[in-house]
């Protein structure tokens, strides 16, 4: 049997604590989403009966009973329910992240990656924990976390182990920093192509504002042209009418 020290979790390993704070973290939305739901039910349960008293119009018992039901029917929807499989999984790998990483809550634009072992029976599984950069979230998905499983290691290889997982972690430093790297390069490119897009643009519009000035030109030199030939020909035309 046990005894209570074999069943205390040794908070010095990242996977206790992180297993604590999943469990903290289920029993903080579960105790806010069932005070939140008894307050409404609670108010269901009050609105009928105040309603005319309140406002002094019978009608008004009426209006409160519909009240009730869709409190009633917010309570139900604000009711502590189980994690899917998919926010269970974030969850799990969340708490993870926050444990194996100092900047856990810094937002970047890259895909950031994290070392990790399980134990599976007598190996260890050595897996590589992925992060893509945040999304708007609802209930679980889309999940920025998965796990890739790099390798298997028999668990009593302890100097193999240790070396895989020294590799693993400095494959994940490298892996993230290519994807820093690549997204700073596609950003250059964009700024690139934004630039050239921007100069395209003026080009365009000094060549359309050059052909609306040509054409203007045109216009008068042919409407100068034009009134010099009727000047002349009044004059020509006042020249004969003399006798």
């Amino acid at each position: 049997m046990n005894s209570p020290q074999d069943l205390t979790p040794d908070r010095s390993d990242p996977a206790a604590r992180a297993a604590w704070a999943l469990a903290a973290r289920r029993r903080g939305e579960r105790t806010v989403r069932s005070t939140l739901g008894l307050v409404l039910l609670g108010l269901a349960v009050a609105l009928p009966a105040g309603a005319q008293p309140l406002t002094g119009s019978p009608g008004a018992t009426v209006g409160g009973i519909v009240g009730a039901i869709m409190l009633v029917t917010l309570g139900v929807a604000v009711w502590p329910q189980p994690w899917s499989s998919q926010e269970e999984r974030h969850h799990e790998c969340d708490t993870i992240w926050h444990e194996v990483r100092g900047d856990a809550e810094v937002e970047v634009g890259w895909t950031r990656f994290a070392a990790w072992v399980t134990a599976d029976g007598d190996s260890l599984r050595l897996q590589l924990l992925r992060r893509e950069p945040s999304a708007q979230r609802v209930r679980g998905a889309p999940s920025p976390y998965s796990f890739e499983q790099v390798r298997s290691i028999p668990a009593e290889d302890i100097a193999l182990a240790a070396e895989a997982m020294e590799q693993l972690r400095a494959d994940a430093q490298s892996r993230e920093e290519s994807s820093r790297q690549q997204m700073a390069e596609n950003l250059d490119r964009a700024e690139r192509l934004a630039l050239k897009r921007t100069l395209r643009g003026i080009d365009d519009a000094s060549e359309a504002e050059i052909s609306r000035r040509e054409e203007a030109l045109r216009e008068e030199v042919a409407a100068q042209e034009s009134a010099e030939r009727r000047a002349q020909a009044e004059a020509v035309a006042r020249s004969l009418r003399r006798p």
